[in-house]
């Protein structure tokens, strides 16, 4: 919760929240729910920001529940010893292969995407994903390796590959979820020293329940 003047935007925006409550006309843009208060707070202002907050909770659930199921324990691979980015990519898309992820295009189409722009982040992580969504499901493949390997001139030990279905529609939440981790410095240490699946998830998703 927080108070803020209608033309603090940048400080609004940075706190991300879920709803605001506004005396006052915003006519700037925002993705949460807003509602305008006409008046001072009675039963059916109550009312009504209530029912917002049931439904915010709703939306955030199913939003968490979607995410959550492309996470599988056969996806996990821990402690890798690869000396290359191609040899981790052919790895994770046969992995996803598989276990009915994605067809035999896949590959080809993780690779299309590389040649457009590299999919690593500075020297902490990797996100490589096709240039389509059109996975049979949507899935997430995680390699942590034991060294780190050479990936468009950075020094790379964590890799998520992202398989997504056209109708996954969560994918900022997901980006999200995945770099507010890494940007924990802790986290992220913890992270890469996970051999276990659960232990794993269980400090991506600390704080995102």
């Amino acid at each position: 919760c927080g108070n803020f003047s209608f033309l603090d935007t940048k400080g609004i925006s940075e706190v991300k929240p879920d709803l605001i409550l506004t005396l006052v006309q915003l006519d700037w843009n925002n993705s949460c729910e807003v509602y305008r208060i006409e008046d001072y707070f009675n039963s059916n202002e109550y009312y009504a920001i209530e029912k917002i907050v049931k439904q915010i909770k709703v939306n955030n659930a199913y939003q968490s529940l979607a995410i959550s199921e492309c996470f599988n324990e056969n996806l996990f691979l821990p402690e890798m010893s690869l000396k290359t980015r191609d040899e981790i990519i052919d790895l994770m898309c046969k992995r996803l292969y598989e276990n009915n992820y994605v067809n035999e295009n896949f590959r080809n189409q993780v690779y299309q995407r590389e040649a457009v722009a590299p999919t690593c982040f500075s020297n902490q992580i990797a996100i490589p994903h096709s240039i389509k969504k059109d996975a049979k499901k949507s899935g997430i493949c995680i390699s942590i390796l034991k060294e780190p390997i050479l990936w468009n001139g950075y020094n790379v030990r964590l890799i998520f590959m992202f398989a997504l279905n056209k109708s996954f529609d969560q994918v900022p939440k997901l980006y999200e979820l995945i770099l507010d981790a890494i940007d924990d410095k802790t986290r992220y240490q913890k992270m890469l020293k996970c051999k276990n699946y659960k232990d794993f998830m269980s400090i991506l998703m600390k704080g995102n329940d």
